[in-house]
């Protein structure tokens, strides 16, 4: 083995090992970013409760038989 070939294997070495950041770094940020929708669903969904509970009460607030 010479001294060129260590160099290269380190090389490469640090090559796959950034491309295991990436890696990491990407299915991360796809894991924050589901999460983020999850909860912004969830948000959507109880506003559109609240707005409709307060909607129906203002019908029944001015519904005169």
């Amino acid at each position: 083995m010479t001294f060129d070939d260590i160099l290269f294997g380190l090389i490469l070495c640090g090559i796959g090992l950034a491309g295991a950041c990436f890696r990491s770094e990407y299915l991360l940020l796809r894991q924050l970013r589901a999460r983020e929708r999850r909860y912004q669903r969830a948000m959507r969904e109880l506003h559109l409760n609240r707005v409709s509970s307060q909607a129906d009460e203002a019908k029944r607030a001015t519904y005169r038989p």
